[in-house]
């Protein structure tokens, strides 16, 4: 097949700079076969963006700083932390390979939105640090019918340098139980199927903000939750099994200098 694209903006590992490896990977995959599906050609797929990190590290570099001090003025704090595992962001999105990933649109870069972020920390706090109902709602917004902002921002976790990604496999061995409902048996043979991940030492810069001048001291509490939330129970999906554990790596405006 011949894909409808200049010749400099191929595979992620031959394109030229500046290409955005998230739309590559999720738009112009061309390995299908006549009954267009991928089968043993999803790893192949998902091999198309490990060979080398994607993401421009100048731009990241210089989205990183823009947002450091946007933070900075809004009385905010940020901090750089290290993928201590595998991690994995946006499994649950559609994709040839059938587990997405999700990218940045505009950085090609894969990252953790900001309601994901809220989302990990709320969960940590409601029930690992039995905060009162009352602080919860008062730092997240309330969880009801009317729902309505909380007193802390939570930002997009994006990576400070360019990014390794690799392949990893999930073993469902029960495939005819989840697809017709037949009992689960030994005898049925395990069904191999290749994601796409973040690898381990990779660098985010995390950040929160105050959303009103009186909210500093949620926003420097919420960020206590927010360093325990990530290091015990991780971020992004298939935390139950390890993945998306981070380690704090500096803090107080970040340490921006490309590794």
């Amino acid at each position: 097949m011949t894909l409808p694209l200049y010749a400099h903006n191929q595979a992620p590992g031959t394109k030229g700079k500046g290409a955005n490896a998230g739309l590559w990977y999720n738009k112009f995959c061309h390995l299908w076969d006549r009954s267009w599906t991928l089968n043993e050609n999803k790893l192949r797929w998902i091999e198309t963006v490990t060979s080398t990190p994607v993401g421009d590290r100048e731009l990241l570099t210089y989205k990183s700083k823009r947002l450091v001090e946007m933070i900075s003025s809004l009385g905010g704090k940020t901090g750089s932390f290290v993928t201590k595992s595998r991690m994995v962001t946006g499994l649950g999105m559609e994709h040839p390979v059938e587990n997405g990933f999700a990218w940045h649109s505009t950085l090609g870069v894969p990252y953790l939105p900001g309601s994901s972020v809220k989302g990990v920390v709320r969960s940590w706090v409601t029930q690992w640090e039995r905060q009162r109902d009352s602080e919860v709602n008062r730092v997240f917004g309330p969880e009801n019918e009317m729902k309505s902002v909380g007193s802390v921002i939570f930002f997009d976790a994006l990576p400070l340098a360019p990014v390794r990604l690799e392949a990893d496999v999930l073993t469902p061995h029960y495939g005819p139980y989840y697809h017709t409902g037949e009992e689960p048996a030994d005898w049925h043979s395990p069904n191999p199927i290749p994601f796409l991940t973040v690898a381990v030492e990779q660098r985010f810069l995390f950040a929160i903000a105050p959303r009103r001048a009186g909210d500093a001291a949620d926003c420097l509490l919420t960020w206590h939750w927010l360093r325990d939330a990530i290091f015990w129970i991780g971020a992004g999906a298939k935390t139950a099994l390890g993945y998306g554990q981070f380690g704090l790596e500096n803090e107080n405006n970040a340490n921006l200098d490309p590794i």
